[in-house]
């Protein structure tokens, strides 16, 4: 075996850096001094059951992370199911309902859109008045989806089923429509 000495040829000159000086950075926002909250806030938050402690220096309750001021669940921001891609899982959004009932959930969605709506269109193509049918059955069937803003699972697994089964559709019938 032989080996080569020979270098590859320089193909960019040299650089050279330099040392700037330090220049204060520009101030993007003015300093705001926020007041104490008044005894109407500390007494509105007391009747929603939050204490004034747990105030922020905004004023608002730490508590609005998780729950709307109705106390229902917020929809994760995203679409469904594209958790990679600035999405979110359904299924691991609603893990604590248990695999046993989040899968009797989903299958009772899909059954009822294949009730009750034209499964060979995506779920923008459907009206409302058949979306707001299997949100109904689905309220009806499964309570604990009242706890959610909008009933947002059972849009979302609306959103999904109808996705896979227009596609599944339109490859059928050889195309886009």
């Amino acid at each position: 075996m032989v080996t080569s000495t020979r270098h590859l040829p320089l193909i960019t000159a040299c650089i050279e850096f330099s040392e700037k000086p330090n220049v204060p950075l520009p101030s993007i926002t003015s300093d705001l001094d926020f007041d104490a909250p008044s005894q109407i806030e500390v007494d509105t938050l007391s009747e929603r059951g939050t204490s004034p402690s747990v105030l922020s220096d905004s004023g608002s309750s730490n508590n609005d992370v998780t729950a709307t001021s109705d106390n229902k669940i917020p929809q994760p921001f995203g679409q469904p199911g594209r958790p990679g891609s600035g999405g979110h899982s359904v299924r691991q959004e609603l893990a604590a309902w248990g695999e046993e009932l989040l899968d009797e959930f989903t299958v009772f969605v899909q059954t009822a859109c294949d009730t009750h709506l034209n499964t060979s269109k995506s779920y923008s193509k459907q009206g409302k008045g058949p979306i707001g049918i299997v949100c109904s059955v689905t309220k009806n069937r499964f309570p604990i989806v009242n706890k959610y803003e909008n009933l947002w699972p059972v849009h979302d697994i609306m959103k999904m089923y109808l996705k896979k089964t227009s596609e599944a559709y339109r490859k059928l019938r050889g195309g886009r429509r």
